[in-house]
């Protein structure tokens, strides 16, 4: 009985025994380890094999235990993972109940869209605006976070109002860029607020600029030269006549563009001219038409290379 129980454990090390005989030795393990059995006289005649019916018996356990601690470890992976979701959805519905949120990533196009009161807006890579959902109803507040290009639709008895993290602004009616620290008028007048300090504030007209910095408001007149064109889908343009391309272009940008001694008939102009400042686009103008210009404030004048 001992010889066939020795052979049998044998195979069973070997990885030659049968199922039936493979469950055999397994029983009798399992019964080992619920009742603490010695090997006894079952295997006192072979010291190796004992050895060898020990260390499989301790692998065993030592396997039951890891798949125990595994077992735990994934309950509290699933604990943590419930408390994480948990916590998202309290902030999206107490942090963030009813509020209408734009984003764009980093990397992504700008991004147009207009609002309910028909402001548009177009919201720069890496930046996320926030409406809350009485938007409209007794004021027009937002919160941007990054940068974002605003076409604010009149209504004197509803102000637009965007808040950042280090200012405010507030208009009834103009159009203007905001970044973090930094609001840059492009048509209307605007008021501009330190959010640390209300008695710091400004008042801003078309080409004028405020930047906070050593946590004061600083204003300056803006190079119209620098300002950057939106993504409209109006700046394609394929062999437009001179006359409409003018108009684009002084609405973009709140210029004037005045041509001395050119006709208006003589040009027609192919290019997309969005996300571009007007100083590349009056030099890519000038060099097609072989004409020349100069800048007094908003207004630019043109005249032919050849003249004076």
């Amino acid at each position: 009985m001992i010889n066939k129980f020795r052979q049998l454990c044998e195979k069973y090390l070997n990885q030659t025994a049968t199922q039936a005989e493979q469950k055999v030795v397994d029983d009798f393990i399992q019964e080992l380890q619920k009742q603490a059995f010695t090997t006894g006289e079952l295997v006192r005649e072979d010291k190796q094999l004992k050895q060898r019916i020990f260390s499989s018996i301790k692998f065993k356990t030592v396997v039951r235990k890891k798949k125990q601690r595994r077992q735990q470890t994934l309950l509290l992976l699933v604990a943590f993972l419930g408390l994480i979701c948990t916590s998202l959805w309290l902030t999206s519905n107490f942090i963030f109940k009813d509020t209408l949120q734009y984003t764009v990533a980093r990397g992504d196009e700008p991004k147009r869209f207009v609002l309910d009161d028909a402001t548009e807006v177009e919201l720069m890579p890496g930046s996320q605006l926030i409406l809350p959902s009485d938007f409209n109803a007794v004021d027009r507040r937002v919160t941007l976070e990054g940068e974002a290009f605003f076409n604010v639709n009149r209504n004197a008895t509803k102000p637009f109002i965007v808040h950042t993290e280090q200012v405010s602004v507030t208009v009834l009616g103009t159009s203007f860029t905001v970044r973090a620290s930094e609001v840059v008028v492009r048509t209307g007048k605007v008021t501009v607020e330190n959010q640390k300090d209300t008695l710091d504030k400004v008042w801003l007209n078309a080409h004028e600029k405020t930047t906070l910095f050593d946590g004061r408001l600083h204003s300056s007149t803006v190079d119209v030269l620098t300002l950057i064109s939106t993504n409209k889908e109006e700046l394609v343009m394929h062999e437009l006549p001179l006359i409409t391309w003018k108009k684009r272009i002084e609405e973009e940008f709140n210029v004037q563009l005045h041509f001395e001694g050119i006709s208006t008939t003589d040009f027609f102009t192919t290019g997309d001219f969005r996300h571009t400042s007007l100083k590349d686009i009056l030099h890519s103008f000038c060099f097609i038409h072989q004409v020349r210009y100069t800048v007094s404030g908003a207004a630019i004048h043109f005249e032919n290379e050849w003249n004076g």
